[in-house]
């Protein structure tokens, strides 16, 4: 399976052992703002039934203004990664940034299994 077909707006897919790393363009004026990526992102990690606490930092690298979540717990996520029939995945990380392009916004994920 060509796993970068899975989604339109996935531009490319590397996977490293248990980790995958995804990059995703979604053109002028799409992809939602920094702030509705980030509660997305949160609001799919849980820690003992709650919401999972998360790391955010903004830096800019090269003029490109840059924010990153860094999640840990149970992983709930739904939409396009998600494998058929897959349930909550315990002691996941995910690590994402927006990039806030002059003209379009991309993002990139990646999670795995964390190393306990």
């Amino acid at each position: 399976m060509d796993i970068a077909r899975l989604s339109p707006f996935r531009v490319v897919t590397w996977k490293v052992q248990d980790a995958e790393c995804i990059v995703y363009f979604f053109g002028e004026g799409q992809g939602g703002s920094v702030q509705a990526n980030l509660d997305r992102w949160q609001g799919q990690f849980s820690q003992n039934g709650k919401s999972a606490d998360a790391k955010i930092t903004k830096r800019t690298v090269h003029g490109v203004a840059m924010t990153t979540i860094d999640l840990a717990g149970t992983w709930t996520a739904t939409g396009g990664q998600v494998k058929e029939g897959q349930g909550p995945l315990p002691n996941y990380r995910m690590v994402a940034t927006v990039a806030e392009g002059r003209k379009a916004t991309s993002s990139s994920a990646s999670s795995d299994p964390k190393k306990q």
